[in-house]
């Protein structure tokens, strides 16, 4: 498996929205606060460091976060698959 360039993530929240928005790159996808901890966890992402991303973004609205070393996502549906 190669190895992935590290992956910057941008996190927005919307006040009184439950939601986060995820950006990496030119895409993005809004995603309930559990699918985004599960997001970030297949991933690879340091789980403590995307709850204190998380905490922030939702109390200052962003938050911008690094995955060093990212894994690769299993698609196991190609038509049914994250944009991000």
């Amino acid at each position: 498996m190669p190895d992935l360039p590290p992956l910057l993530v941008k996190i927005y929240r919307e006040p009184f929205i439950d939601f986060f928005q995820l950006t990496v790159g030119e895409s993005s996808e809004e995603l309930d606060p559990e699918d985004t901890r599960d997001w970030f966890r297949v991933r690879g992402a340091n789980m403590d460091i995307v709850e204190k991303a998380l905490d922030h973004s939702w109390n200052f609205r962003h938050a911008t976060l690094m995955i060093e070393n990212p894994k690769e996502v299993v698609v196991k549906n190609q038509h049914i698959q994250p944009r991000l």
